[in-house]
């Protein structure tokens, strides 16, 4: 990441995700509306694929953000046509140096 706030040269469109109340339990829903963000970096799977109960497939991938990135936990992601979710929480890093702060998350997709 520069002081521009480029860090890569991958582009995503994103949508964050809302909270309602489902049967007294808390669910995760999203909007039709896609956001675009630029200057992300995508990194492939480090470990392979996993396999769980032989029913699916689920590949997870690194996605590097700029700084101050509106990506929120659990948004859904789009990236070259392949939608994935981020796990869990994105990761909000500085920089020790303060030179080149950025924001991490895991993405996640199932197949099968």
């Amino acid at each position: 990441m520069s002081g521009l706030g480029m860090f890569g040269g991958t582009t995503i469109k994103y949508r964050n995700p809302t909270y309602t109340r489902d049967h007294g339990s808390l669910t995760l829903t999203w909007t039709d509306e896609w956001k675009t963000l630029g200057g992300c970096d995508l990194q492939e799977p480090t470990t392979g694929t996993d396999t769980k109960n032989r029913e699916g497939t689920l590949s997870q991938y690194t996605l590097y953000m700029p700084s101050g990135s509106p990506v929120a936990d659990n948004a859904q992601v789009r990236v070259d046509g392949q939608e994935l979710q981020v796990d869990g929480m994105v990761l909000r890093i500085p920089d020790p140096l303060g030179i080149l702060p950025y924001c991490k998350a895991t993405l996640k997709a199932w197949k099968g």
